[in-house]
């Protein structure tokens, strides 16, 4: 007896592993930089709005921009909350002519402002870990519990750049992972699920890899600069290139961590498409475009 394979399923198969993303809408967001999605997707945080330095709020519903704080250096390296309540950012001063760096948090709600870490000469990398504010202090992890909405997690990771090298901690164990050797590391997030990391290898091309969290089996996805998770199976970063001193042109790209789908995101609004973020449920993209931000709505597959 002859076994026949179904027809039908063999033909859908191909189309569920070269599903496009299909842009529904785009729309200007304020003149601002930095975009960086809350974790429900709800809202924006925002950096320099109409030329004000400092922290800011873009509801989505709304579409109202709201003051958060106004320090320059906070938007950097600014973290929020699972349920979006508090950010957690680094806050620099200058002490003989010298930079000190503390971690400050700020109830988005009510204006409370709380310090995580004490000023000092080095900056360490941190972020949320349940109600957990986990500070990396190379031979240490300081730990502090803030009042604000708790994300339940099996781990507690906090992944950093120390000296160039990917270093990941969990719980309080420091291990460095350089899974292309000893070189240079930038750009590195943790997936959603906690499952996986992004990052790019400097030394390598500047190529972006992904690989599991404890930094086996890498996937070199190519260049893709900036690049950020789209949902927990895709990475969207920008295609730039430059002169040697600006950027001409840069587009918005997405590909699959395993590096089997990539995909342009090219719309007449991106000569100039930067450093995208992009919410929890993989519905929108915010982005950057010579000092706007833009919000890219997806159509629902």
């Amino acid at each position: 007896m002859k076994i026949r394979i179904f027809p039908l399923l063999a033909a859908f198969l191909p189309m569920l592993v070269s599903a496009q993303i299909e842009i529904e809408s785009i729309e200007e967001v304020a003149e601002a930089t930095q975009p960086v999605f809350s974790a429900q997707g709800d809202f924006l945080l925002l950096s320099g709005v109409n030329g004000q330095r400092g922290l800011f709020t873009y509801d989505c519903s709304t579409r109202q921009t709201k003051f958060i704080e106004g320090t320059e250096e906070a938007s950097a390296d600014a973290v929020l909350s699972e349920g979006g309540t508090t950010v957690v950012f680094s806050q620099v001063e200058y002490r003989n002519h010298l930079p000190y760096t503390s971690i400050k948090a700020k109830n988005i709600k009510t204006g409370a402002m709380q310090e995580i870490d004490a000023a000092s000469e080095q900056r360490h990398a941190f972020a949320f870990a349940g109600g957990k504010v986990k500070v990396a202090k190379r031979t240490t992890i300081n730990s502090k519990r803030i009042l604000t909405d708790v994300r339940k997690v099996e781990r507690e990771y906090v992944l950093a750049i120390e000296d160039m090298d990917l270093v990941l901690y969990d719980g309080n164990k420091r291990c460095v992972l350089n899974p292309q050797g000893k070189g240079s590391y930038i750009w590195e997030k943790i997936s959603p699920d906690q499952k996986h990391i992004v990052y790019m290898a400097i030394h390598e091309n500047c190529h972006t890899f992904v690989a599991n969290i404890d930094g086996s089996n890498p996937v070199d996805l190519g260049y893709i600069g900036a690049p950020a998770w789209y949902g927990n199976d895709m990475i969207v970063g920008m295609l730039d290139l430059d002169d040697g001193q600006t950027v001409v042109k840069s587009e918005l790209v997405a590909v699959r961590i395993d590096g089997t789908q990539r995909q342009v995101l090219s719309t007449p609004q991106q000569e100039h498409a930067m450093y995208p973020s992009a919410n929890a449920n993989a519905s929108a993209i915010a982005f950057e475009n010579d000092g706007k931000v833009y919000l890219l709505k997806i159509k629902k597959q």
